[in-house]
Order: structure tokens, then C-alpha cells, then sequence
């Protein structure tokens, strides 16, 4: 299977696999500067496309990270005269890596973590959340879900069913959801027609939809599941 557009999680990776019995070969590119990684299909690290981009994983400061750790995606365009970037933020994360069992011997990226509207805000601190979604379908006949963070102490689940849950249902569903979550939170279940899509058409797991400075700003608040 191969993937362009969204970022992959270790869920979907799995579900491929148990369905299809085969993995997923994942293509990390951005509209502004194409494709930027591809990844190995041996070792699965997401080999830096260097004849035609340069890609770094930076900290707020702007200075490289160390392999391992987490940070914004710089990319500089190399076959593009007429609009150059350079070290242009695109508003990904990924994590960087040292190398690839594979022998090839240019930059890699360890994962693709996602845009910065992808990443969950906390008072305790941030996280790329991974909420474990072929669990909910054993509670219930759920056949999509977003799940999208109102507030820093707040996350609400929206999903498609076959039918109205039951009232152990959402209990069980809403116990899933917390013990999925890296802090505790206010949660609200919200059954849906249709998830929604983004305008280009992707069908995102989560998203933050509250803005980052002025949660900051605001101070820390309580909340509990």
C-alpha cells in the first residue's frame, strides 16, 4: 500500500496489515517543495530526498536536533528557480534520524509525526496523541471517528454508527477514550453522519482546534475525564 497526503499512525499500519497481510509504504511530500522523504521498504525509515531537497528537523531556536528528538520540518527547494524556499517552516514534525539499516547512507527521518495542528496542547505538556482506534470498534459498530481538542483540557469525539450507542456503550467507550489520552480531560462524544474532511479531502484523525499562543497565555487549567 502506498501513502501520500496524511501522516500514517502505528493503528493504520496494523489494520493494512491484518486485512491485506501486506505494509504500507509511505511518501512524505507538501504541496510547496513536493516529494521531501520516501520510505525504505526494508527498514522503514523515510530516506531525505537530497538531489532535490534538503530537510531538517529544528528546534524553536532554529538550530538542528539530535537524532531521537522531535522538531519542526525546515525544508530548502533545489530544482526550483522560480519560487526558491529556504529553510522554509511547511509546519510539519518529524523526528530525525541516524541512518538506515538498508546501506544507504544519505539523511533520514525516523517518522513523520504531522502538522502543527495535529499536535495535542496540554497544561502537561505536548503530545503527538495515538488514541488506538481498532479498540472503540470492539466496544462498539463504530465505522469512523475525528477526534478534535476544543480547549487544553478538553477533547471531543466525533463518529459514525450504525445505529445509537447504548448507555454502556458510551460508558465504555468514554473509559477507552481516557485511558488512550496522555492527561486526563473533559471528554464529549458526538455521533455524526459523515466525519468531516478537510477542503483537500483528508480525513483527519485529530486536530487542534484552539490556537496554541493563547492556551499558553491563558495558564494552566484543571479538567478531569
Amino acid at each position: 500500500v502506498l501513502s501520500i497526503g496524511e501522516s500514517i499512525d502505528d493503528a493504520l499500519r496494523d489494520r493494512v496489515r491484518a486485512v491485506w497481510g501486506i505494509g504500507i509504504d509511505d511518501v512524505y511530500s507538501a504541496e510547496e517543495c513536493g516529494v521531501i522523504a520516501i520510505q525504505c521498504p526494508s527498514h522503514g525509515r523515510y530516506h531525505i530526498q537530497t538531489e532535490t531537497i534538503l530537510a531538517e528537523v529544528v528546534g524553536a531556536d532554529g538550530a538542528p536536533l539530535p537524532s531521537g528528538q522531535p522538531g519542526q520540518v525546515l525544508v530548502t527547494t533545489l530544482a526550483n528557480s522560480a519560487t526558491p524556499l529556504i529553510r522554509y517552516a511547511i509546519g510539519d514534525h518529524a523526528i530525525a534520524g541516524s541512518g538506515c539499516g538498508c546501506g544507504r547512507s544519505g539523511p533520514v527521518l525516523t517518522k513523520v509525526l504531522g502538522r502543527d495542528r495535529n499536535l495535542m496542547v496540554t497544561p502537561a505538556g505536548r503530545f503527538w496523541p495515538s488514541f488506538g482506534t481498532r479498540r472503540f470498534q470492539k466496544i462498539a459498530p463504530i465505522t469512523g471517528q475525528q477526534f478534535r481538542q476544543t480547549a487544553p483540557d478538553r477533547i471531543e469525539m466525533l463518529f459514525t454508527c450504525a445505529r445509537p450507542l447504548t448507555e454502556s456503550e458510551t460508558a465504555a467507550l468514554t473509559v477507552a477514550l481516557d485511558r488512550a489520552l496522555p492527561t486526563p480531560m473533559e471528554i464529549t462524544l458526538t455521533q455524526v453522519n459523515d466525519v468531516p474532511r478537510s477542503s483537500s479531502g483528508k480525513a483527519e484523525v485529530f486536530l487542534r482546534c484552539f490556537d496554541n499562543d493563547a492556551s499558553e497565555k491563558a495558564g494552566p487549567r484543571g479538567g478531569s475525564a
